[in-house]
Order: structure tokens, then sequence, then C-alpha cells
């Protein structure tokens, strides 16, 4: 079994001031390998985060901008898609209500000294991510898998 690497998207907010601070993380083929039934085996995206420190709570917003490398369903060769997107999320201070965690809020321990960002990231980029895999036009696929697929 592969040993997962350490995930290097978390935010050591326990040193931060309040108010907004900026970090950038890098999302490439490595980030990927630590989720083992990932549809996505590779990518060279960029992740901007806006990371507002309150006394209570943290508003995090996500600025996503970079290319997937996927396969053509159609044709099965290599296939690059653009994906942009923003999201939002809202980490919020509790000792014992960690089932409340909702899709924009989670809960994190007031003795949690960083919160890691990987599943986040991994979801959203997965949300952008579109379910139809296919060169926009069809003479951009493997022409050879196009005549066997037409007989």
């Amino acid at each position: 079994m592969k040993k997962k690497k350490p995930l290097k998207y978390s935010i050591p907010f326990n040193g931060l001031k309040e108010g907004k601070h900026d970090f950038t993380f890098e999302v490439d083929q490595a980030f990927f390998e630590n989720f083992p039934f990932s549809d996505i085996e590779n990518a060279d995206i960029t992740v901007n985060v806006e990371f507002e420190k309150k006394s209570n709570l943290f508003n995090i917003l996500f600025d996503i901008d970079g290319m997937l490398h996927l396969y053509c369903d159609r044709c099965n060769d290599s296939l690059d898609i653009r994906i942009l997107g923003k999201e939002r999320l809202i980490a919020k201070f509790d000792d014992e209500n960690y089932s409340e965690s909702t899709d924009d809020i989670i809960i994190i321990s007031p003795s949690d000294n960083d919160l890691d960002l990987s599943n986040s990231i991994y979801e959203f980029i997965s949300l952008l991510k579109p379910s139809k895999l296919e060169h926009k036009n069809i003479k951009d696929c493997n022409q050879d898998v196009i005549k066997k697929l037409n007989e």
C-alpha cells in the first residue's frame, strides 16, 4: 500500500492576527495521490485563499483557476479542461458539535492550531469538473477510435 504524503494545504491560524490574510496553494498530481478514489489524476491548478480571521470564526474565500488533465469519454485521448470557480467556507469553533458541519460551514475544535483545507479544495475542484468529458469538436478526437465506434 502506498504511503500517503503529508498534505500541505493548511493554514496555521493560531499565530495570525485578526483580519484578512492571503494564501496560495498549488494543486498538482501529488495532491490527487492522497485521494485514492479520485477520478482526477493530474492537474495544474492555483487556489488563492482569502482567509479572514475573526474572534470566533473564519471566513474563507477560494478562487480556483487552472487545468484538469483528463481523458475524453468519447475517444480516450488526453483532454485538458479549464476550470474557474469561487467558493466560500466558514469555520466555527465548537468543542462538542462536530456533527453540525454542513457543506459551507465546518466545525473545528478550539484546541486546533491549523486548518487543513485539502478536503475542501478537493471537493471544490471535483464539483467544477464537468460531468461530460469530451473534446468540444469531434474532429479533435482520435479519428481511429471514432471510426471504430461508427462501425
